[in-house]
């Protein structure tokens, strides 16, 4: 409903009507039940709208924002649009002309995406009572705009529009009372008045609304009196009450506006001694309405501390569930991790082997049959992968995180190969660029070195899985050491990886070099000096070739040997601006690329 005119907020509040309020109750409980959010949204709503009756504005805009904030995340909804434009009934009462023009144009536009003709003539109706009402206070509030006649009874033709288009009986009954009201208040036009009046009162009988059916009656009698037919305007009045007296109406506004239409009656026939009662009545009802207010009060905080305890009732349940689950999965990982790296890591290789040879000798059936065990193998390095992320996070000491992550970098390089065995259009065969640079760029992220510039120069090259897996381990400690002795402190920090393949006594051969511009082999070894100025490009000192030949420091130049040996592959490292890592090997001869 649109707001009426003549209410005004004087803290004169009415009790709820406990219908609605145990309504409101019911839902409530059951949201709750449910932990249901958009239940408890509707509860919220039905609590504003009952307060909204009761005149208690600042208690109605309490529920209805607390509605907002659980529909409004979710975004547009028949019943987002709808509280948009019940908030506008609060604001309007208030007379804040810029809150109700943006609360109308949010349900507008709402109503509109949706195509929710019913919210839409709801957003017509609050433009027709914005364009009728003086916002300007007969010009004493100069920014504010006066009445607009013409612009308001173009919103309510909107609304007949959208009744004949959808031929809803309800809108249309609505429609013919406001459109009658409307053009005698503004325009003094009676065409086709009592017959407009007729269309709703027959059908708010038939349907036996009585609320719209007293609202009409009450709007009709207001016209009789300005056409100065007291006895029609009294009959009308009489009937109204009879429906007020038999039903559970509790309403404000509603008693605002019968009270206005008796106190004109009774002056407009003279009748004083009425005039002077129906002021007595009014002035009881004050003082009701007081002691209404005063235990209505008392009523609301109750409800909003029962509201307020079920709420932390409610969080404390779901936190104690969150901290069970918790601990149940913080179990289930520590041993998950413990068998699984003791098992997987432990026949990694040999799986490998297995899988690339069976693939050599079977049908085109068993081919699909390693493809799916390739994506389990994927699956469960990659769930290797994640608990070793996991089991970092409850670490503090920095040794133990740096060996858990570069330990999740080597499992995440096997694990980008049985990818690219999945997905690549050759069974069992690896497309290097692609393997590479998603191996070299998913290290520099981990080491939020996202500032690293990479140049790739690789050949359309394929690798036996086998091979693969050895580069790809030997790829992924050269990038690591680059991020974590050459890339920090320098300002602009480059790396460039090349592979390229060449014929070498009727065998091919796999070329690959890695180079960075860091401050050089110091980073590495210690006991190292770099290479002198003068020397030329790719000249090794004698001191450098005998860091080369000594025993690794650490487990990754380690691995780097081992690996290498079991590609049969030759390597070195020189310094040029930077550590160049050069690796050669015989490669396993490949079919042409589909």
């Amino acid at each position: 409903m649109c707001p009426r005119s003549g209410v005004s907020q004087k803290g004169i509040f009415l009790a709820p009507q406990p219908h609605k309020l145990l309504y409101a109750d019911t839902v409530y409980r059951e949201a709750i039940a449910k932990k249901d959010p958009l239940l408890m949204a509707e509860a919220y709503y039905l609590y504003g709208k009952t307060y909204e009756a009761t005149g208690d504005i600042l208690l109605s805009n309490k529920w209805f924002y607390k509605s907002l904030k659980i529909l409004e995340p979710r975004g547009d909804s028949r019943e987002l649009s709808r509280l948009y434009l019940r908030l506008f009934t609060n604001a309007y009462t208030q007379g804040n002309y810029a809150e109700c023009m943006r609360l109308t144009r949010l349900g507008m536009d709402m109503a509109r995406r949706l195509k929710d003709y019913k919210n839409l003539c709801r957003a017509y109706g609050n433009m027709r009572s914005m364009h009728e009402r003086d916002w300007s206070d007969k010009g004493k509030k100069p920014n504010l705009p006066g009445p607009r006649p013409d612009s308001g009874l173009y919103y309510l033709q909107k609304v007949v529009q959208i009744g004949h288009r959808t031929g809803d009986s309800a809108i249309i009954a609505g429609i013919s009372r406001d459109l009658a009201t409307y053009k005698w208040k503004s325009f003094r036009d009676t065409s086709h008045l009592f017959e407009n009046f007729n269309v709703a009162t027959d059908y708010y009988t038939l349907k036996k609304e009585d609320g719209e059916l007293m609202v009409t009656k009450i709007d009709l009698a207001q016209i009789l009196l300005d056409l100065n037919r007291p006895a029609a305007a009294l009959a009308h009045l009489n009937e109204a009450q009879k429906i007020y007296d038999h039903n559970p109406f509790n309403v404000l506004w509603l008693l605002d506006r019968f009270q206005s239409a008796y106190s004109r009656y009774y002056r407009l026939t003279g009748n004083w001694k009425k005039a002077y009662e129906m002021n007595e009545r009014a002035h009881q009802l004050q003082v009701s309405n007081y002691t209404a207010d005063r235990d209505g009060a008392i009523s609301r905080l109750g409800k909003e501390y029962e509201m307020e305890k079920k709420d932390i009732l409610l969080k404390a349940k779901d936190t104690e569930l969150a901290l069970r689950n918790r601990a149940l999965l913080a179990q289930q990982r520590f041993l998950v991790v413990s068998f699984a790296l003791l098992i997987v890591m432990a026949g990694m290789s040999l799986v490998f082997y297995r899988l690339y040879k069976r693939n050599l000798l079977i049908s085109r059936q068993n081919e699909l049959l390693v493809k799916e065990q390739n994506h389990r193998v994927k699956n469960n390095l990659q769930a290797v992968s994640s608990l070793l992320s996991l089991q970092s996070s409850e670490l503090s000491d920095p040794a133990a995180l740096r060996a858990i992550e570069e330990s999740r970098l080597r499992v995440e390089t096997i694990g980008i190969l049985h990818r690219k065995l999945y997905d690549g259009q050759q069974l069992a065969m690896v497309f290097v660029p692609d393997f590479l640079e998603e191996l070299v760029t998913g290290v520099i992220n981990t080491y939020g070195l996202r500032e690293v510039s990479t140049d790739f120069l690789i050949d359309d090259i394929y690798l036996s899985p086998d091979q693969a897996a050895h580069l790809g381990l030997i790829v992924n400690e050269l990038v690591t050491n680059a991020c974590k002795y050459a890339f920090p402190g320098i300002p602009d920090p480059a790396l460039r990886l090349q592979c390229n393949t060449y014929r070498k006594n009727n065998k091919r051969h796999f070329h690959l070099e890695i180079a960075d511009n860091g401050p050089g082999i110091q980073g590495l070894y210690a006991e190292m000096q770099p290479v002198a100025p003068k020397k030329k490009v790719g000249e090794v000192t004698a001191a450098f070739r005998q860091a080369l030949t000594m025993p690794s420091p650490g487990f990754g130049i380690k691995l780097i040997r081992m690996e290498a040996e079991q590609l049969y592959a030759q390597f070195t490292y020189y310094y040029d601006r930077g550590i160049v890592f050069i690796m050669d090997f015989p490669s396993d001869p490949v079919p042409n690329r589909l």
